[in-house]
């Protein structure tokens, strides 16, 4: 969720969110000339670049863009946050903020004989520890490292696609030698043959396959 707009961060550098999703920045708050749309910038595209020069409305927190009485997508609704990193857990997107605690360090990992499906340790780097930290399982002992434990958490108990199951039936399909499992697998097998190349693995595609499926791709 974005944050709301804050023009005096805006003013100071800090970029803002528009309605389509695109990142702009607020350069210039015309005070002196009388003028329907005293926020002056520009709009930037994924790799920086100016893309347009735009003005907006003062009125925040919706911040009106090029038609005042509409919703437009230049409209400024928010500061903009830098997307979440993220890593396919069973299908699922989950936050990649798993990392290595020092000595005497709290952690969050996921727990799924708990209700809440998130418990707590301190780094002591007992063999416990270095198991959860070998298999990814070690997120930071804050609000947003407990969230992202318990995603894992949900994502390991509500796989989209197994595997191992579409490993082992479109290694058949590419093999002839039949499919072995039914369903969503073989569909999947018979739509992923088409871009795949011989020249690697068949887990290895496997997975670039999975990944674009919780990518949405």
């Amino acid at each position: 969720m974005n944050r709301l707009f804050d023009l005096e961060k805006a003013l100071q550098g800090h970029p803002v969110v528009l309605r389509n999703g695109k990142k702009g920045y607020v350069r210039h708050y015309e005070k002196e000339l009388e003028t329907l749309f005293p926020l002056i910038g520009c709009i930037v595209n994924d790799r920086g670049k100016v893309e347009n020069v735009c003005s907006w409305k003062d009125n925040e927190p919706n911040v009106k863009g090029a038609y005042p009485n509409l919703e437009d997508g230049t409209d400024i609704v928010g500061m903009w946050q830098e997307p979440v990193k993220t890593k396919v857990i069973n299908g699922h997107k989950v936050p990649d903020i798993s990392f290595t605690p020092k000595k005497g360090e709290g952690y969050h990992f996921p727990e799924l004989s708990y209700d809440r499906m998130v418990s707590s340790s301190e780094w002591r780097e007992s063999s416990l520890d270095l198991n959860r930290l070998e298999r990814g399982l070690i997120y930071p002992l804050s609000t947003e490292g407990e969230e992202a434990a318990i995603a894992h958490a949900k994502a390991l108990l509500n796989p989209r696609t197994c595997y191992d199951c579409f490993i082992d039936t479109f290694s058949g399909y590419v093999l002839g030698r039949g499919y072995g499992n039914s369903g969503k697998c073989i569909e999947l097998a018979e739509t992923s043959y088409e871009g795949y190349n011989e020249d690697m693995s068949i887990p290895d595609y496997a997975e670039e396959v999975l990944n674009e499926i919780a990518r949405g791709v």
